[in-house]
């Protein structure tokens, strides 16, 4: 095992780079949208760690440590150069405590969207904004990986063209509340905190809708103009393609001023006494 490290033309924007990697399995791209140092790219992992409702597992997390190996001396300015990379979904907390099912409703398209979905990988592509480099780079662990660099090299240094937008909505946009049954789960939380038994209720709305394309063109929009981004500038976007029926795009909330936010979703004052009791606690919720 040996550090392998290839530099690559640098640009601000490494739209061009996902492209040419975003048809590989798995493909992730781990977007500063230029307000963090780093942008990440990886894909074709060694092998993944898919868990479904049917798969039991004490601690998923001491599978992912299993499989990771003997740990790695960290290499300076070089963030990530292979590991584990994907998504945990909330419900993996079900697996280490015993929690209440409260949802009324299964979840949406269980065969596609497992409650974790990991790859581990052996290579990233690593774009340094501060220092403004690009580096492909990978601790070699898998033998495999020494003959899988050099194609990927070939696709980050010949990248395609951006493709055209072509991401679209079919139908209508649906929710599982109707404007009744909103108002009256609105209604309940007003009664939990007024009571003083909660400080903080997200009632959370599910809107769901069939799309056209994938998740590239809708990102790379940014490149020909789209504002969204612009108004909305968010480090650690994610864009993730776990396979042709199941992709993601993900990014942290917005603040004030639509600057991104990293802080808990509940701004808390400090603890009062307990012997202010529940009354008092309850005025000020």
């Amino acid at each position: 095992m040996s550090f392998y490290s290839a530099e690559l033309p640098y640009r601000s924007d490494a739209a061009h780079y996902y492209a040419a990697l975003a048809d590989l399995p798995w493909a992730v791209w781990l977007d500063s949208s230029g307000m963090a140092r780093y942008d990440i790219l990886t894909a074709a992992p060694h092998h993944t760690l898919v868990l479904s409702e049917e798969i039991t597992q004490s601690d998923p997390f001491a599978m992912i440590r299993g499989e990771l190996g003997e740990q790695i001396a960290p290499i300076e300015n070089v963030p990530f150069a292979g590991g584990a990379l994907g998504y945990w979904s909330y419900d993996l907390a079900r697996r280490m405590y015993t929690l209440p099912g409260v949802a009324d409703d299964p979840k949406l398209l269980p065969d596609v969207v497992p409650d974790m979905a990991i790859g581990i990988y052996d290579w990233a592509l690593v774009l340094d904004h501060q220092q403004q480099t690009a580096r492909l780079v990978s601790y070699r662990r898998f033998a495999e990986t020494t003959e899988l660099l050099p194609q990927i090299l070939h696709r980050l240094q010949n990248y395609p063209q951006l493709p055209q937008d072509t991401f679209r909505v079919q139908g209508k946009i649906t929710s599982n509340f109707t404007p009744d049954s909103y108002a009256s789960a609105f209604a309940a939380v007003q009664d939990y905190l007024q009571a003083g038994d909660c400080y903080q209720i997200n009632l959370a709305q599910r809107f769901s809708a069939m799309r056209l394309a994938g998740t590239l063109p809708a990102r790379a929009e940014r490149q020909r103009g789209n504002q969204t981004n612009q108004r909305h500038p968010t480090p650690w976007r994610r864009c993730a393609t776990r396979s042709p029926a199941c992709r993601r795009v993900a990014q942290p909330p917005q603040g004030p001023r639509g600057k991104p936010d990293d802080r808990g979703l509940a701004a808390q004052r400090p603890r009062q006494k307990l012997h202010a009791g529940l009354g008092a606690r309850a005025e000020v919720v």
